[in-house]
């Protein structure tokens, strides 16, 4: 299966990239297979564009374990990882614990897809509506078919849920929480948010909600 999904997300990526030869193409999705398929809740972060020529995402690099925690922003792979950590005690039904969120957020990034809307790499280091909007409406197949190859359980939308709306319905079942073909979607922030470790405070009220809570677990059994 992994081998399959392998072959068939890289002919989507060759084939969206031949349609928009005019720009750098960023190649994003899941960051390790193996950890990916093997690890539950399958966590996708669907995020708005590229930042710091960021364009051979996925799969990782040969030799690379895993992204961060340093990079361009000293939060951004480090908030990645505390909300991972949150998401994955919540759905465990375990106990969440400071230490081991801030143990988390220091070690590389490899369990997660990694998936922009925007696939034009234009190295912005801020995003507008209007401009994102063009992207999900005119790359709609090809960003349907990348989120089904990647079968996520969990969607973390950084500031995209008004442009995953563009996608595909959701039906709402708490305070910034959805339901979408079976997967939990969450209206949350982007990883490089000013509000920073503030947000996982937030992040637990939302998966504790009885209905969120339910699904999450589900994905467990």
């Amino acid at each position: 299966m992994k081998i399959q999904h392998l072959e068939e997300h890289k002919r989507l990526m060759d084939q969206w990239e031949a349609a928009h030869s005019e720009y750098e193409f960023i190649r994003d999705g899941i960051l390790s297979e193996e950890i990916y398929f093997s690890t539950k809740p399958r966590i996708a972060f669907l995020l708005k564009e590229g930042n710091d020529s960021f364009t051979d995402i996925a799969p990782l690099p040969e030799g690379i374990s895993g992204y961060g925690p340093n990079g361009s922003s000293p939060t951004f792979w480090r908030m990645i990882s505390a909300w991972v950590y949150t998401i994955d005690r919540v759905a465990l039904g375990k106990e969440w614990n400071s230490e081991e969120m801030n143990e988390a957020k220091e070690k590389p990034v490899n369990r997660i897809a990694y998936i922009n809307i925007k696939k034009n790499q234009e190295d912005n280091s801020t995003s507008t509506l209007d401009d994102l909007l063009v992207y999900a409406k005119r790359d709609k197949e090809y960003l349907l078919r990348q989120i089904e190859l990647i079968a996520p359980q969990v969607i973390l939308c950084g500031g995209t849920k008004r442009l995953f709306d563009e996608l595909m319905s959701s039906k709402k079942i708490g305070e910034k929480a959805y339901l979408s073909n079976g997967r939990v979607v969450i209206d949350f922030y982007h990883p490089s948010h000013r509000k920073g470790y503030s947000t996982v405070d937030e992040l637990l009220q939302i998966l504790s909600q009885n209905e969120v809570n339910k699904h999450l677990k589900s994905y467990c059994q």
